[in-house]
């Protein structure tokens, strides 16, 4: 069974911190933290008789030295599927072609990067909304600085001009092997410090260029990617945006629940990984307890030469156990006779009760929701607040489907009233929570 979740910020923790793409090829740090395999080979080099090639770099999360990296079988499988079941992730971070060019995966390999990478954090935001401006000059600009010293790139700027189109600009230090870098990958320069471009291929190149080798703050790596790839920015010109937004499929978010579980139990104690430890070199995961009693690993039989805590599966596995511990998830018999709906709100006036109380009409406060899924067991439902502070609920399945429904609500002993000849109305307060039970377990609501 599919359960729904608020899973975007689980999504973007089993996603890259550097690509931003699904950790379905994590590797792990001895210090927990997770990034995929073709990213820690770009930024700390393949890997040669078990140490980086690239020494001397740290996490770029938590700073701590990184020497080497192991593939995470684990973390592999739940960003799979996780990421496997969701339908809509236009909210998310997501992978880029900008940040991945097949094409340029040779010369990265033949030319190494010429120098240490940069943190790079927002300096200054002026594109949202844009300045005025005269004679087509800038009106957006993101500007981001280097917090290193040492590193080889100071500062770059995205700069966007009234008429749509984007420019950006690295200043470097005086190196003749970037610049070499630079003409390799097809990109003139007229300064030995600093190149600029409006050309978006050559924009593209660039940005490629910063965000593989360099860290760039999660927060502005997807807006940077969106510009970048679009290769223009909306003109001062530009008719004002409808008020009326156009309607979009609803965000499903959700996971299939035994698979998920089966990931973040311990195989010795058969108990939630919210203690989770990170075994090394195999990257099995096991309960502190089991961790610190066993010698080899119960799901390889490899040795295990140390552990350590696994920051992201702690907080995955206590993100599950508290949501299964809020819903009392116990599995319901008989099973749900028909298709889950995918919820969504269409009617809220709960907060602000109608003011119009007479006898004929004791109702003050409504909640409803109606399915966007075709064919689904139930319509809509409403919860009912009245003006005695009674509450209950109101459920309508799909038009030839009522019989289904009914035996569904009497093997649970519920003997609901029936209105308009249509909905299906809780009479007491544990009729209320058990039908609210079925509907939550069963589908999606927001």
């Amino acid at each position: 069974m599919a359960v729904g979740l608020d899973l975007k910020n689980i999504l973007i923790a089993l996603s890259c911190p550097l690509g931003l793409d699904p950790l379905t090829q994590a590797v792990s740090f001895r210090c927990g933290h997770k990034m995929n395999q073709l990213a820690a080979e770009r930024y700390y080099g393949p890997l040669v008789d078990g140490n980086c090639t690239l020494q001397g770099r740290t996490c770029i999360v938590c700073k701590l030295p990184v020497t080497t990296y192991f593939p995470d079988p684990v973390v592999r499988a739940l960003a799979a599927q996780f990421f496997s079941f969701q339908e809509h992730l236009e909210g998310l971070p997501t992978h880029s072609l900008v940040l991945d060019k097949p094409e340029d995966k040779e010369k990265a390999v033949t030319l190494p990067y010429p120098g240490e990478p940069a943190v790079f954090s927002l300096a200054l935001d002026e594109w949202d909304p844009p300045t005025k401006t005269e004679n087509g000059s800038a009106c957006r600009k993101l500007a981001f600085t280097s917090s290193s010293e040492t590193s080889l790139l100071k500062e770059f700027r995205l700069i966007g001009f009234a008429d749509g189109h984007i420019h950006i600009t690295i200043v470097f230090q005086k190196s003749e092997k970037f610049i070499d870098y630079l003409i390799a990958h097809g990109i003139s320069r007229e300064y030995d410090w600093m190149v600029g471009t409006s050309v978006v291929d050559q924009i593209r190149g660039l940005f490629r260029i910063i965000s593989r080798n360099n860290v760039i703050d999660a927060k502005s790596l997807p807006r940077l990617t969106s510009i970048v790839e679009r290769g223009s920015c909306d003109p001062l010109s530009s008719p004002a945006p409808s008020a009326v937004p156009s309607e979009k499929p609803p965000k499903v978010l959700s996971f299939n629940k035994e698979k998920v579980l089966s990931l973040l139990t311990c195989p010795s104690r058969e108990t939630l990984l919210t203690d989770a430890m990170n075994l090394f070199p195999c990257c099995h995961k096991l309960s502190k307890v089991a961790a610190e009693a066993l010698k080899t690993c119960p799901s390889c039989s490899s040795p295990i030469s140390s552990c350590h805590p696994d920051y992201l599966l702690q907080d995955l596995a206590t993100r599950i156990a508290g949501h299964e511990q809020e819903l009392d998830r116990a599995p319901l018999q008989p099973p749900y006779p028909g298709i889950s709906a995918v919820f969504v709100c269409a009617l809220e006036k709960w907060d602000k009760p109608y003011k119009d109380y007479n006898t004929t009409r004791p109702l003050c406060r409504e909640l409803g929701f109606r399915t966007v899924t075709k064919d689904s067991l139930l319509d809509d439902f409403k919860l009912l607040g009245y003006w005695n502070g009674e509450t209950r609920l109101s459920v309508s399945p799909h038009f030839g489907k009522d019989e289904l429904f009914e035996q569904l609500l009497k093997s649970h002993g519920i003997t609901c009233d029936v209105a308009d000849s249509r909905y299906k109305v809780s009479k007491t307060h544990d009729e209320l929570k058990t039908l609210f039970r079925i509907i939550a377990l069963n589908n999606q609501i927001p």
